[in-house]
Protein backbone atom coordinates (compact mmCIF):
# COMPACT_ATOMS: atom_id res chain seq x y z
CA UNK A 1 0.00 0.00 0.00
CA UNK A 2 1.35 3.22 -1.04
CA UNK A 3 1.48 6.55 1.11
CA UNK A 4 0.69 9.85 -0.03
CA UNK A 5 2.38 13.30 1.13
CA UNK A 6 0.38 16.37 -0.15
CA UNK A 7 2.75 19.90 -0.75
CA UNK A 8 0.66 22.93 -0.09
CA UNK A 9 0.51 23.94 -3.28
CA UNK A 10 -1.24 21.15 -4.11
CA UNK A 11 -3.36 21.74 -1.59
CA UNK A 12 -4.19 25.39 -3.02
CA UNK A 13 -4.89 24.28 -6.57
CA UNK A 14 -7.40 21.23 -5.70
CA UNK A 15 -9.55 23.22 -3.79
CA UNK A 16 -9.25 25.28 -6.99
CA UNK A 17 -11.34 22.28 -8.72
CA UNK A 18 -14.57 22.30 -9.17
CA UNK A 19 -16.54 19.40 -6.30
CA UNK A 20 -17.08 17.25 -9.14
CA UNK A 21 -13.27 16.59 -9.89
CA UNK A 22 -12.12 16.86 -6.38
CA UNK A 23 -14.21 13.71 -6.02
CA UNK A 24 -12.65 12.15 -9.21
CA UNK A 25 -9.38 13.12 -7.98
CA UNK A 26 -9.69 11.40 -4.70
CA UNK A 27 -11.17 8.22 -5.86
CA UNK A 28 -8.60 8.12 -8.57
CA UNK A 29 -5.90 8.44 -5.01
CA UNK A 30 -7.66 5.86 -3.30
CA UNK A 31 -7.28 3.56 -6.37
CA UNK A 32 -3.90 4.29 -6.72
CA UNK A 33 -3.38 3.81 -3.32
CA UNK A 34 -4.41 0.42 -3.13
CA UNK A 35 -3.30 -0.93 -6.51
CA UNK A 36 -0.37 -2.71 -7.05
CA UNK A 37 0.16 -1.86 -10.92
CA UNK A 38 -0.73 1.17 -12.29
CA UNK A 39 0.40 1.80 -15.63
CA UNK A 40 -2.40 2.86 -17.87
CA UNK A 41 -2.94 6.20 -16.18
CA UNK A 42 0.36 7.23 -14.53
CA UNK A 43 3.38 8.55 -17.08
CA UNK A 44 7.25 9.27 -16.95
CA UNK A 45 7.61 12.99 -17.05
CA UNK A 46 10.65 14.83 -18.52
CA UNK A 47 11.94 18.78 -17.95
CA UNK A 48 9.67 19.34 -14.85
CA UNK A 49 11.32 18.60 -12.10
CA UNK A 50 10.82 18.11 -9.15
CA UNK A 51 8.10 15.98 -10.85
CA UNK A 52 9.12 12.59 -12.02
CA UNK A 53 5.54 11.25 -13.13
CA UNK A 54 2.13 12.41 -14.08
CA UNK A 55 -1.33 10.60 -12.96
CA UNK A 56 -4.46 11.41 -15.51
CA UNK A 57 -7.65 11.75 -14.15
CA UNK A 58 -9.97 12.77 -16.94
CA UNK A 59 -8.77 16.43 -17.99
CA UNK A 60 -7.03 16.87 -14.78
CA UNK A 61 -3.42 15.93 -14.33
CA UNK A 62 -1.05 15.27 -11.09
CA UNK A 63 2.36 15.59 -10.93
CA UNK A 64 4.13 13.52 -8.63
CA UNK A 65 7.33 12.70 -7.47
CA UNK A 66 8.46 8.84 -5.91
CA UNK A 67 10.54 8.68 -3.22
CA UNK A 68 10.58 5.14 -3.31
CA UNK A 69 8.05 2.46 -3.64
CA UNK A 70 5.76 3.08 -0.65
CA UNK A 71 5.58 6.79 -0.67
CA UNK A 72 4.91 9.51 -3.72
CA UNK A 73 4.59 13.09 -3.07
CA UNK A 74 1.96 14.61 -4.96
CA UNK A 75 3.13 18.13 -6.17
CA UNK A 76 0.57 20.02 -8.20
CA UNK A 77 -2.64 18.80 -9.77
CA UNK A 78 -4.11 20.71 -12.17
CA UNK A 79 -6.47 20.99 -15.66
CA UNK A 80 -4.56 20.01 -18.60
CA UNK A 81 -4.07 22.98 -20.17
CA UNK A 82 -2.71 24.95 -17.13
CA UNK A 83 -0.40 22.29 -15.53
CA UNK A 84 2.68 22.10 -17.56
CA UNK A 85 3.19 25.95 -17.71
Amino acid sequence: MRKFVFSKIWEKYFKKLSPRDQKNCIQKLQFFKESETFENNIKIVQNLLPATHRLRVWSIRMLVRYHDETTVEILKVGYRRDIYK
